[in-house]
């Protein structure tokens, strides 16, 4: 009986190792300062700072792309020269922070806002030289060229139902960029009482670009609301809009 026992104290002992083993250790401990940096002809250079807070040696590989969004609003990413930076390989002991120093190449003014970001990522470091599993970050830092005359358009450009979703359609005819903070949606009945209330994160929306954000709607909530009311916040303003629900609708 003591040898069974003291085999399976061996087995579970050695599972709990590899489990160890096998699963990565978390990514380091760093912040990125600023979260986002501006670039125009009266400032053709700016520095962001890598903060690590972690207890080991950092290292970090630093990447730029062109940044723009597709006719849904999706991100897409290419590389490009366009815009320099110094360091591309880096590494930062404990406790220690390093300055990273970006411009733009071109020194032409866009008539409309440019828009990139520069990839930091971290890369797994072995201290004993041999194999060593970490989970890695790898954090996009926007870089926006800005024209000498910003403006922001916001507006909602379509909502409409569709597979059980509300989809607010947001429209940039600006020339520059926007945050938009938050979509809210109030769904009210024919006598005005109230139904559901959606809130949702949103997103960048780059100059000339329509976005579409998706808020869940069940469709029992749908039918029992006669007009939801949506309200879409920037950081300078806010857009509202009314789509009229009824049964025909829900079912789209």
């Amino acid at each position: 009986m003591r040898c069974v026992f003291l085999q399976v104290l061996v087995i579970i002992n050695l599972a709990i190792l590899f489990m160890l083993l096998s699963f990565p250790a978390l990514a380091g401990d760093f912040k990125i300062m600023p979260g986002k940096l501006f670039l125009d002809p009266q400032k053709k250079t700016a520095v962001f700072k890598i903060i690590s807070n972690d207890k080991e040696r950092l290292a970090f590989q630093l990447n730029a792309v062109r940044w723009t969004q597709d006719e849904d609003g999706r991100d897409q990413y290419e590389p490009t020269k366009e815009i320099a930076f110094f360091p591309k390989i880096l590494t930062i002991e404990k406790g220690e922070e390093r300055m990273i120093r970006v411009g733009c190449q071109s020194r032409e003014l866009p008539d409309a806002e440019k828009t990139y970001r520069l990839f930091v990522r971290e890369l797994p470091v072995s201290e004993s030289g041999g194999a060593n599993l970490k989970m890695t970050m790898n954090i996009g830092v926007p870089v926006f060229v800005t024209p000498a005359h910003k403006t922001q358009k916001g507006v909602i450009e379509k909502a409409e139902i569709s597979g059980g979703e509300l989809r607010v359609r947001v429209r940039n005819s600006g020339n520059s960029h926007f945050i938009v903070q938050k979509i809210s949606v109030i769904g009210s009945d024919a006598a005005g009482d109230e139904v559901f209330t959606k809130n949702i994160n949103g997103w960048y929306v780059l100059p000339g670009v329509s976005k579409t954000f998706p808020v869940e709607l069940s469709y029992k909530e749908c039918r029992q609301s006669r007009v939801a009311e949506i309200a879409v916040q920037t950081e300078d303003s806010e857009m509202k809009a009314k789509l009229a629900l009824n049964e025909t609708i829900c079912t789209q």
